[in-house]
């Protein structure tokens, strides 16, 4: 079995009046992904850990990290990143499952849902192929993301100390998924904030 890894990760905060651009991010192709986060406190070292453990050939796709928080993303930037994000997707359609490492509270000037435009064009390349997706605790979790997402894994620690740990339940999870051990239910609750 392959799995695809795949890494958007940029926390916004709209009182920055500063639109963080492509500088702001650190560009991670094919192996430069798994190399960059390789024995670190991350998703990605804890889907590796995982999927190499259980004998899963690693894909490593894309990645593009911001390492602070920072304003809107620029459109160019969404679209630039989109782009490369899909190229890699497009020449691993062979693979049986995606992990997907996720801030989840990432925002574009004009997109407001760059993990959701993502995820919604990955699905569309992949159909049915499990997708499993890893997020910050304070994730925005838009309708999109939840609809066409297999599962879900969340940090648990704030302050944030369980990031390898939870890439580790994201892949154990999707592992699961691909033996058919289980058919998880992925469901929204809305608080009324």
């Amino acid at each position: 079995m392959k799995v695809l890894v795949l890494e958007l990760e940029q926390e916004t905060s709209h009182f920055n009046p500063n639109v963080t651009t492509r500088e702001g991010f650190t560009i991670l192709p094919g192996e430069q992904l798994i190399r960059h986060f390789d024995d670190t406190n991350t998703y990605v070292a804890g889907s590796v850990d995982i999927l190499r453990a259980e004998g899963i050939e690693v894909v490593p796709g894309y990645g593009a990290s911001s390492v602070t928080s920072g304003g809107p993303v620029a459109a160019a930037a969404v679209d630039a990143m989109t782009a490369e994000m899909l190229e890699s997707v497009e020449a691993n359609t062979d693979v049986d499952g995606v992990h997907i490492c996720f801030h989840g509270a990432m925002a574009g000037v004009e997109e407001h849902d760059p993990e959701g435009r993502i995820l919604e064009r990955v699905r569309e390349l992949l159909g049915d192929k499990p997708i499993v997706c890893s997020f910050d605790l304070h994730g925005i979790l838009t309708d999109r993301l939840v609809g066409l997402s297999d599962a879900v894994v969340a940090l648990h620690t704030y302050p944030h100390v369980d990031m390898r740990e939870t890439g580790r339940r994201a892949a154990r999870l999707l592992v699961r998924l691909l033996r058919g051990e289980v058919v998880p239910v992925v469901a929204q609750v809305k608080l009324p904030m």
